[in-house]
């Protein structure tokens, strides 16, 4: 056992944080009252005081306006330490050190995650909310509209057709039915041309 001096009672070893410049290694509060301890002292204001509406960097150790300072409910004005620039130079510097780690994570995360990068892409590009592709498909039959093959091919997915005049999503089609339409530059009047160019010599 052993005794807080702040809350003044005793309690099981256990309950204390370790310290090891303290004769027993102990911390003399234990872990509650260090935890509030702690949060007394991160909302203390510091000794030197910057003007009112300024506060100093700890890092550049410049006197800046608070607007200058990213938002910490955690300090005792509600801004962060370090100034808004100092903050972004070393968050770039860490990213730049970091590159290869992060964009290996991305890619991992990309690939576990397929396809709702996927409906992401096509919200942003076609305006279909999550889960519309798969609603689209299930309405097809779980094939092409035009020829109803289950074989998105080249695609790993199906092509989302749209009327590129108006922006408006009319189905999901397979890379050959979506290649074909393209060709034909979307013209009905070709595509009949073509029907009858196709049974007059068939």
């Amino acid at each position: 056992m052993k005794h807080c001096t702040a809350c003044n009672t005793e309690k099981p070893e256990s309950e204390f944080y370790r310290d090891r410049s303290r004769p027993d290694g102990l911390n003399w509060r234990c872990k509650p009252c260090h935890r509030l301890h702690i949060a007394d002292v991160a909302m203390r204001p510091p000794r030197n005081l910057a003007p009112e509406g300024m506060k100093r960097c700890q890092r550049c150790k410049e006197t800046k306006p608070l607007d200058q300072f990213f938002a910490d409910k955690n300090q005792y004005d509600g801004k962060q330490r370090a100034c808004r620039d100092c903050q972004v130079t070393r968050h770039k510097n860490w990213v730049d050190k970091n590159r290869p780690q992060l964009a290996a994570k991305q890619r991992e995360r990309y690939r576990k995650n397929l396809d709702r990068y996927a409906d992401y892409e096509r919200r942003g590009h076609y305006g279909l909310p999550p889960g519309a592709y798969a609603q689209m498909l299930s309405e097809q039959g779980g094939g092409c509209a035009i020829c109803h093959t289950s074989d998105p091919a080249p695609s790993r997915n199906f092509a989302v057709d749209h009327n590129h005049k108006t922006n408006k999503v009319r189905g999901l089609l397979c890379g050959n039915c979506n290649n074909g339409l393209g060709r034909f530059r979307d013209d009905p009047t070709l595509l009949e041309e073509a029907i009858k160019y196709l049974l007059k010599y068939s």
